[in-house]
């Protein structure tokens, strides 16, 4: 008996003709937030290392995360899951890296960077009482701390480790014990214009910029175009969260953040605006769709630096300014705002809001990730077609409504998906709300007396 699948009804022989798929399902769901990208100038690790909340960053990175130069990275990962570090000065080739031959053996740092004169390699003879065991021993260590000992008889048995790689041939002639690497160099800084090519294929919330006044005038406008771009032209929904200079101005853009100051934690360390971007990045894109960080109390700090009387803040606040408000140990964001400020009837003061752009721009990517995943070359553009991508639609904007990142949905009236006037074009048109969170208390009290 014949049988098989069937693509029209046009068979021959007698038979059972079968096709089995799946019922199609929606597969939409909010993304993840919390993901950060952060230049950094640092003399050990890779061109782009990414480091998750709780991962010791020793090794990849050359410091513990308690290390005075791991601030910044410290700072994103108090509210953010993933830091991407980006070395701005990572050597261009082998001579930047530290060397150093001990027995025949060469120990060659395994990244670019001044660190890596910081290694030791360590060469022991394993002896039985005078009589050597044809056996060695290797150690590898960072200033004081040991990081790696391995027991061998050739340099083929030597496994690269985490701070250096081995080659050349073991020598039997008396030789010094122990030998410091040397030669590592930093490398040349990496433009501002390198760091923003390189991320932006990479999938991130926010990228903070944590530049001095010196380079602002000439990099900010830059910034400014770059996080355009990628809005606008690219689909790709990032702010930039940048420390605010008079000299360049307010940037007037919901894609850039600007922080206006910092603040004095309580053992002294002052978080100037330039190191707070890195914070204020992480708070950004930690936060959900449903989150506003407005009055967001950071844990630890003593007081803003400088401190802001009540009509500096008001004044600031319509300039569109991040700020850190309040003394004696309760530290806040005054406003979870962004630098936009020329509001319009298109573009209304709710585009100022971090909660409504985070709202606005986990639309834009989800639904893009939908599309593209699921139906660009794979689901016919019919009425049914169509149908299908307007269920995944609705069901995105129930759950969004289910943890009131929007309000007011009618899922009859408010998503419509038709065919273009090309036979590929599918046209969508969304009508959404997005909920801002409790701010001002306007309460009038009437007494009876």
């Amino acid at each position: 008996m014949a049988g098989g699948t069937f693509l029209t009804k046009n068979k021959v022989r007698p038979g059972a003709y079968v096709n089995i798929a799946a019922e199609a399902k929606t597969s939409g769901s909010i993304s993840d937030r919390g993901i950060v990208v952060l230049p950094m100038d640092i003399d050990w690790g890779a061109k782009l290392t990414v480091i998750n909340s709780g991962d010791n960053t020793f090794s990849t990175l050359g410091y513990d995360i308690s290390d005075p130069k791991m601030l910044l990275v410290r700072e994103a990962l108090k509210n953010a899951s993933k830091v991407y570090v980006y070395r701005m000065n990572s050597g261009k080739d082998d001579t930047e890296k530290a060397k150093a031959i001990i027995r025949g053996i060469t120990a060659t740092a395994k990244y670019f960077g001044e660190l890596g004169n910081a290694i030791t390699i360590e060469v022991l003879e394993e002896l039985k009482g005078e009589e050597s065991t044809g056996y060695y021993n290797v150690k590898t260590s960072v200033g004081s701390k040991l990081v790696d000992s391995q027991r061998i008889k050739t340099v083929n048995d030597l496994s690269a480790n985490d701070w250096v790689t081995f080659s050349g041939a073991l020598a039997d002639e008396p030789a010094a014990e122990s030998i410091k690497l040397t030669g590592g160099k930093n490398g040349t800084v990496d433009s501002y214009a390198d760091f923003m090519e390189y991320i932006q294929t990479l999938n991130f919330n926010t990228a903070a910029f944590p530049i001095n006044e010196e380079d602002a005038a000439k990099i900010l406008p830059l910034v400014k175009e770059y996080i355009e771009r990628l809005r606008e032209d690219e689909g790709i929904k990032v702010q930039a969260v940048v420390p605010y200079f008079e000299s360049v101005g307010g940037m007037n853009y919901e894609g850039i953040i600007q922080v206006y100051n910092g603040f004095i934690m309580a053992d002294g360390t002052e978080i100037d605006k330039v190191k707070a971007t890195a914070w204020v990045a992480g708070t950004a894109a930690g936060a959900a769709v449903n989150e506003s960080n407005t009055y967001k109390k950071y844990d630890g700090a003593l007081e803003a630096s400088p401190l802001l009387l009540n009509s500096e803040i008001i004044e600031l606040i319509g300039q569109g300014m991040w700020l850190f408000t309040g003394s004696d140990g309760n530290v806040r964001v005054e406003t979870d705002i962004n630098s936009f400020t020329e509001f319009s009837a298109v573009k209304p003061r709710g585009f100022s809001k971090n909660r409504v752009i985070r709202v606005i721009d986990s639309i834009g990517n989800d639904i893009k990730d939908i599309f593209e995943s699921m139906y660009i070359g794979k689901v016919d553009n019919s009425e049914q077609g169509r149908n299908l991508f307007k269920k995944e639609v609705l069901q995105y904007f129930e759950t969004m409504q289910n943890i009131n990142a929007i309000q007011n949905f009618d899922p009859d009236s408010d998503v419509i998906v038709e065919q273009g006037d090309e036979l590929d074009q599918v046209i969508c048109d969304c009508y959404i709300q997005p909920v801002d969170s409790m701010e001002k208390l306007y309460m009038s009290v009437t007494l009876s007396i």
